[in-house]
C-alpha cells in the first residue's frame, strides 16, 4: 500500500473524470484535462491545465517556478490553497495530483499570458453553474425514482435502503473502471464473487430462489436488508481499493475477497439475532399491490453504469 502525502485529504468521491470534460467547452484543439469531485467542487489538475494552456513539455517545472515567484507576487496564499488528489496517471493508476478548484485556478490562471488562458477563465467562470446544474439534475432523478418505487407500492424502509444499495454499488462500480476493469466478464466475475463470499450464494441461484426470471434486477427482488448487507460489502471494497491502490483483476479480486468478509460478518450478526436466514425467497413480482417488474434489459459493462441504472442482467456470471 502506498503511503499517502501528509497535505492529502485522501480519495475524492469517484466521479468519472469524462464529465468534466464535459463541463468544459470544445477549444480549437482537444482538452485533456484530469478533473476529480472532491467535497461538492471540481477540482482539475494544475499541471494538465498548465500544459494545456502554455504548451509546456515540463508543466511541473512550470509549476515550481510559479510557486517560487507567489512571494514575491503576493499571490502565496493562493498556491497553498492547492492540494493533491488521486488521479490516474497515463498506465491508469492513481497518483497524488497537484489539483486546485475553480477559485484557486482562477487565481492562478491570471499568471499565464495568452489569448488560451484568457478563454479558460471565461470556461472556469462558467464550471460552477455547469456543476450545480449536474447536481440538481441527480436530485431531481432521485425523486423520480422514489416517486416510481412509492407508487410500485414499496414501504420508506425499503426505498431508504435501495438508495443506498445504489449509491454504494454505483461507486464502487465507478472505482472499478478507474483500475481497470473495463471488461464485461471481469466486471461480472468481481460483482459475483463479492456476492458468493457475503451471502454463500452466486446470483444466479439468488435469482433463482426468489423465483426471478433470468434478466430480472435482483435488486428491485431484494429485501432491505439484503440490500443493506451488500452495499456493507460494496462500500468496503471501496475503501480497500482505495487504501491499497489496487490495480488490475488480481489486486482487485484481492480486496474484494477480504471485502466480502466484512458484509459476511454484517450477515451472520444480523442471522443470529434474528434466528433466520438472511436471504430471503421474497420477490416483489406480485406480493401484495406490487406490479409485475418486467425483466431488466441489459446494459454493456464497458460504459459507465449511472446511479439507479445498475443491473446485474444479461452478464455472465461465476459457475
Amino acid at each position: 500500500m502506498k503511503e499517502k502525502k501528509k497535505n492529502s485529504p485522501g480519495a475524492p468521491e469517484s466521479e468519472s473524470a469524462d464529465i468534466a470534460k464535459k463541463l468544459i467547452p470544445l477549444f480549437d484543439e482537444p482538452v485533456e484535462i484530469r478533473a476529480a469531485r472532491y467535497q461538492g467542487e471540481w477540482y482539475l489538475s494544475v499541471n494538465d491545465v498548465i500544459k494545456f494552456l502554455t504548451g509546456s513539455t515540463d508543466p511541473g517545472q512550470y509549476w515550481k517556478r510559479m510557486r517560487a515567484r507567489a512571494k514575491t507576487e503576493e499571490w502565496e496564499v493562493t498556491a497553498q490553497e492547492v492540494i493533491e488528489l488521486p488521479l490516474p496517471d497515463s498506465s491508469g493508476r492513481l497518483q497524488n495530483t497537484n489539483c486546485a478548484n475553480r477559485k484557486t485556478l482562477l487565481r492562478l490562471v491570471q499568471s499565464i499570458p495568452g489569448a488560451k488562458a484568457e478563454k479558460f477563465r471565461l470556461v472556469l467562470a462558467e464550471l460552477g453553474d455547469a456543476f450545480f446544474g449536474y447536481v440538481e439534475d441527480q436530485s431531481q432523478a432521485v425523486e423520480r425514482f422514489k416517486a416510481k418505487w412509492r407508487k410500485q407500492g414499496r414501504d420508506e424502509e425499503w426505498i431508504e435502503a435501495r438508495l443506498k444499495s445504489d449509491t454504494a454499488r454505483n461507486e464502487w462500480t465507478t472505482e472499478l473502471q478507474l483500475r481497470g476493469i473495463d471488461d464485461s466478464r471481469q466486471f461480472a466475475y468481481l460483482t459475483n464473487k463479492l456476492h458468493v463470499l457475503t451471502f454463500d450464494i452466486s446470483i444466479r441461484d439468488h435469482k433463482a430462489l426468489k423465483k426471478l426470471p433470468a434478466r430480472a434486477n435482483l435488486q428491485d427482488n431484494s429485501t432491505p436488508l439484503e440490500l443493506l448487507i451488500e452495499a456493507t460489502s460494496q462500500a468496503a471494497a471501496t475503501e480497500a481499493h482505495r487504501d491499497r491502490d489496487s490495480y488490475g483483476l488480481l489486486e482487485l479480486e484481492r480486496d474484494v475477497t477480504d471485502a466480502a468478509e466484512v458484509g459476511k460478518a454484517a450477515r451472520l450478526a444480523a442471522e443470529k439475532m434474528l434466528k433466520k436466514p438472511v436471504v430471503s425467497s421474497q420477490n416483489y413480482l406480485k406480493a401484495g399491490n406490487h406490479p409485475v417488474i418486467e425483466a431488466a434489459k441489459s446494459v454493456s459493462s464497458h460504459e459507465q453504469m449511472s446511479l439507479f441504472e445498475t443491473v446485474d442482467a444479461g452478464l455472465p456470471e461465476e459457475q
